[in-house]
């Protein structure tokens, strides 16, 4: 079975539950919530109605049991971060505000007893609620790219043993043995590398090598895990013992416990900068507290700048704005695997696409239908019984012919007809015409269809009507040729004005393929090179990326692994195998090759906002800790600020994805209207 986080890993992963939709979770919430405001309000009462006497004794017990519940209920988190730091030798978001927490407490206890004026028990309580809500936030942000990732994918339980008395069991694939023999049936997936020993017919192998049409496979030859048979029943020897699929392969390192720790070079030195920043700041202010006022004053002083640099350190180490942005790229159908992926994005400056399955469908479509001058008087009738053929037979031969409906003059015409499939073959079909004469239909390609003599009887027709190129599916009617389909790509993009629009964004771009001698319009002005190998993809990619240019590749097979794997970003597309999805930076949902257009751009603007507040976040922490110093500020008016900047980054973040997402809307609404326009122009020609 397809294997996902328990409900107690995930919990453990994201930090904090405190708020998750759990009874146990809520209740502790909802008592951090009524500390806090315990706190303050017993703090409003010492400001405007100082208590004497048993009173002075009744309030300062109060606000102490409040501020220790507070750490019991709150701080176990930040005690497992700091030991977990400590003994990876790392640095812990969550240790300085930790000590700053237990420092302010207990000055906060020694000024009760001595009844001196520096008791901030209620910004514990504060702070910690606060922290917990920030840390849940992006938890809850984690989640939802968690949930997004494709926990859907098709896979195979069981399967038929072939055994040795011929008859066929069904058995789960973990117990099966290399050498036995499998049944794969028609729109089967082969689940194991084996060799075929009985059977033919077509199988698909577009997401193993590209291909956009099916191969036949007959007795001996190897057949691969992950092939799809279209038409015909095989028995299969196996080669290799069956893998399961796991989704943490797939969706690593999402998934791993260990996120915090897989960040990229710039966050590390962001985090270092900012815990360097905090440190040197909170021993300037002990230095001149314990100076100017003594110890507890300098503590105070410490605990009020610690809590400060809290606020800047988890802005810095880790941006909260990358959560962000991977919610909409998975909404976008962008599925992004670490934070990291949005800086990522964000710096390519070359792109590289394979064809088959990325640019364009693996399933071709209909660009011209050629029916030879002997039938031209029956032309509609013939191209009725091809599209009748197509929407009742569900084969690769017939799939691509439905178009030629358009071409029917009027409605088409229905007759009788009868089909076999002869698998890896053609297809035949049957009827009776008004006069009673049975007519046979054979549509296929040229050597099951025109026999021996071959295509070289056809060859100067095929030249004078522009049907050398591309694939061919040739139709006869009772053993005479009548028709010549030529099949064309099936772009899932306009091509021309996909990349255009990335030429706009600084992108150079081109595509990589292993197909040879084709020829389309569309690519006109586009660099395309022919005929590559997995290697001459990979020596290509590296080229590129030895020029210092940060290189994005997108495929969806072995034949793009090696260059996707060279990449600086690597998207695989999702109908991938498992390998390759497993290795990829980020899933494309298929079809959705256009979410770039909005991904680059919109990863560029987190970027810069990023670092904006990188610099906004330092500066406001120097200027805190000055007014700190200075005596201006206070542990309760550094609680305050770490609210504001909470409430600054969230309101960013509201922001940014309104912006970004009407803004992607109009691009949408451009890019329709740029593919009618080129899919105009096509047809006109």
């Amino acid at each position: 079975m397809v294997k996902t986080a328990s409900p107690t890993k995930l919990i453990s992963w994201v930090d904090y539950s405190l708020f998750h939709a759990n009874d146990l979770n809520w209740i502790k919430g909802s008592i951090a919530i009524g500390l806090c405001i315990h706190g303050l309000a017993l703090r409003v009462l010492v400001e405007f109605t100082p208590p004497i006497g048993l009173l002075y004794v009744l309030v300062h017990c109060g606000l102490a049991v409040g501020a220790f519940l507070s750490i019991i209920l709150l701080a176990p988190p930040l005690f497992q971060e700091t030991i977990k730091a400590c003994r990876e030798k790392s640095v812990s978001i969550g240790s300085g505000l930790l000590l700053g927490v237990l420092l302010l407490y207990f000055t906060s206890l020694t000024a009760s007893i001595q009844y001196a004026p520096w008791a901030y028990y209620e910004v514990i309580p504060t702070v910690l609620t606060l922290y917990a809500v920030i840390r849940y936030w992006m938890a809850r942000k984690k989640r939802q790219v968690f949930e997004a990732l494709p926990v859907l994918f098709d896979r195979v339980e069981r399967c038929n043993r072939v055994e040795p008395d011929g008859s066929v069991s069904r058995i789960p694939l973990v117990d099966l043995k290399v050498g036995e023999a499998i049944k794969i049936s028609t729109s089967q997936v082969v689940p194991v590398d084996g060799v075929v020993v009985m059977g033919e017919g077509y199988v698909t192998e577009g997401s193993l090598n590209g291909s956009t049409f099916p191969n036949v496979k007959q007795p001996g030859d190897p057949i691969l895990a992950g092939s799809v048979s279209l038409d015909g029943v095989f028995t299969v020897k196996t080669l290799s013992p069956y893998v399961p699929r796991k989704l943490e392969a797939i969706s690593h390192p999402l998934l791993s416990c260990e996120m915090q720790n897989q960040s990229d070079r710039r966050t590390r030195i962001s985090r270092v900068g900012s815990v360097a920043l905090t440190g040197i700041l909170a021993s300037l202010g002990f230095g001149i507290g314990l100076f100017h006022s003594g110890l507890y004053p300098a503590l105070i002083l410490t605990s009020t700048i610690l809590i400060l640099g809290a606020s800047l350190v988890w802005i810095a180490g880790i941006p909260v704005h990358y959560w962000t942005g991977l919610v909409h790229l998975s909404k976008r159908g962008l599925l992004g695997k670490k934070p990291e992926l949005i800086a990522e994005i964000a710096s390519i400056n070359r792109a590289f696409f394979g064809k088959t399955g990325v640019l364009s469908h693996e399933e071709p479509k209909l660009a011209q239908f050629f029916v030879m001058p002997a039938f031209q008087n029956r032309e509609d009738w013939i191209k009725s019984l091809v599209y009748q053929t197509s929407r009742m037979v569900h084969h690769p031969l017939v799939n691509s012919l439905s178009g030629v409906e358009s071409l029917i003059q009027g409605e088409p015409v229905v007759e009788d007809l009868k089909y076999k499939i002869i698998p890896g073959k053609r297809i035949e079909v049957t009827l009776t015409d008004g006069l009673g004469q049975r007519l046979k239909l054979k549509i296929g390609e040229p050597d099951s269809v025109l026999g021996k003599m071959g295509i070289t009887p056809f060859i100067a027709i095929l030249e004078e009507h522009d049907l050398l190129i591309g694939q061919r599916i040739w139709i006869s009617l009772n053993d005479r040729v009548c028709a010549i389909a030529q099949l064309k790509e099936a772009w899932s993009v306009a091509p021309q004005p996909f990349f255009s629009q990335l030429a706009l964004l600084d992108i150079r771009s081109g595509i990589l393929t292993g197909d040879k001698g084709f020829n389309d319009t569309r690519l006109e002005g586009i660099s395309c090179r022919q005929g590559m190998t997995a290697k001459n993809k990979q020596k290509r990619v590296e080229q590129a990326a030895q020029s210092n240019e940060k290189v994005l590749m997108v495929g969806d097979g072995f034949n793009d692994f090696r260059a996707m794997s060279s990449a600086h970003v690597s998207l695989a597309m999702r109908h991938a195998p498992d390998a390759v999805l497993g290795s990829a930076s980020g899933i494309l949902k298929s079809s959705h090759l256009h979410a770039l257009l909005f991904c680059i751009p919109y990863c560029r603007k987190i970027m810069t906002l990023s670092k904006k507040n990188n610099w906004v976040f330092s500066t406001a922490m120097i200027a805190a800790s000055s007014a700190a110093i200075a005596g201006w500020l206070n542990p309760l008016g550094a609680s305050i600020l770490f609210l504001a900047s909470f409430v600054f980054v969230w309101v960013q973040s509201f922001l940014l994805s309104r912006s970004i997402l009407s803004s992607g809307h109009r691009d949408r609404d451009r890019r329709i209207n740029s593919e009618q326009a080129v899919e105009r122009y096509a047809r006109n020609r």
